[in-house]
């Protein structure tokens, strides 16, 4: 995965920029050059279908059309398929969340559209969703160890928080984490229990997660607030 660090910060912002999506320029959903895509892609869907301890690599072969033959050739087995599999959607969003990150007029205005466009894109391709919020806990320590690197590139968009709350650099790590572990819990809990469609109903909540240990409860409070009322 690639994880350069966006550049926006609240000291040097940008001129707002287009929108990587909207009328007339849908979202971008992952997209399968390959026969490797392919089966990548065929892995999210099996187990999204069928769980992730449940799905067999004939599920996967069944679901991309291939033959077993055909899916050695490329993955040594499930556990790599998938960990495969959610790392190229990662790196295709990756390039969509820099993009808008840097378009912000602010820091908070950043956080709010790449936590929309995060959400966006779990509705989009819901099979990817459940694969990074459910079944990579259950892919043993390879999809663990991918979950630690997703929280670590999502502490990239963090980093200009602290040029706003200096007091917290000394405890960079344990801030990062801490904000990290409640995003991804509250979009596991949602996903289990509703589902990927609804998920874009999490962004005032999750959005006022993220900047509270930054701008304060009252001053995170009032940026959701008025960032909801404009729509």
């Amino acid at each position: 995965m690639r994880g350069s660090a966006p550049t926006n910060g609240p000291a040097t912002p940008e001129p707002l920029g287009r929108r990587p999506w909207g009328p007339g320029n849908p979202r971008r959903t992952f997209v399968a050059h390959s026969p490797h895509e392919r089966i990548q892609a065929a892995t999210a869907r099996a187990i999204a279908a069928h769980g992730y301890e449940a799905t067999t690599v004939q599920d996967i072969c069944e679901e991309a059309s291939i033959s077993q033959e055909v899916f050695r050739e490329h993955f040594k087995d499930k556990q790599t398929a998938a960990v495969a599999a959610l790392e190229a959607a990662v790196d295709q969003m990756m390039e969509e969340l820099r993009e808008t990150f840097k378009a912000a007029r602010s820091w908070p205005e950043a956080i709010w559209d790449t936590t929309e466009v995060t959400l966006e894109c779990m509705v989009s391709e819901p099979t990817f969703a459940q694969l990074g919020l459910v079944g990579m806990l259950l892919a043993g320590e390879a999809g663990l160890d991918l979950l630690t690197s997703l929280m670590d590139m999502f502490a990239m968009f963090l980093k200009p928080g602290y040029e706003l709350a200096p007091e917290h650099e000394s405890s960079r790590r344990l801030t990062d984490e801490a904000v990290a572990n409640a995003v991804f819990g509250m979009l596991h809990e949602h996903i289990v229990r509703e589902g990927p469609q609804t998920i874009p109903t999490l962004l005032p909540e999750m959005v006022r997660t993220i900047l509270t240990p930054f701008l304060g409860a009252e001053a995170a409070e009032e940026f959701v607030a008025q960032r909801s009322a404009r729509g």
